[in-house]
């Protein structure tokens, strides 16, 4: 795949998560959309994850280090704010249960 399409792509995919991310903060969700919606997230996220992995590999990329810093920065941002997530709604579960 050409590596402004990759790029393209990656980009799409970001912004689409941040999208998706904001309606936690926002609405009220149920559990079943809670957990819907946390499934596809993740699932989104390791397709950013493999996309930046084709990036980094592309025969074009000009600059490879930074390439990989931003990448990698992006994953691990995203996976600690699905983390927390995941933890914050275990929580308020947890506090409507009693």
């Amino acid at each position: 795949m050409n590596l402004q399409k990759m790029l393209t792509l990656r980009n799409g995919y970001r912004r689409l998560i941040a999208d998706e991310l904001s309606k936690f903060e926002t609405d009220e969700i149920s559990n079943c959309e809670f957990e819907r919606l946390f499934r596809l997230l993740t699932e989104t996220a390791e397709e950013v994850k493999m996309i930046s992995d084709k990036i980094i590999h592309h025969n074009d990329v000009e600059d490879m280090a930074t390439e990989l810093v931003e990448s990698k920065t992006y994953s691990f941002e995203l996976e600690l704010k699905l983390v927390r997530l995941e933890k914050t709604a275990r929580r308020t579960d947890l506090s409507k249960q009693t």
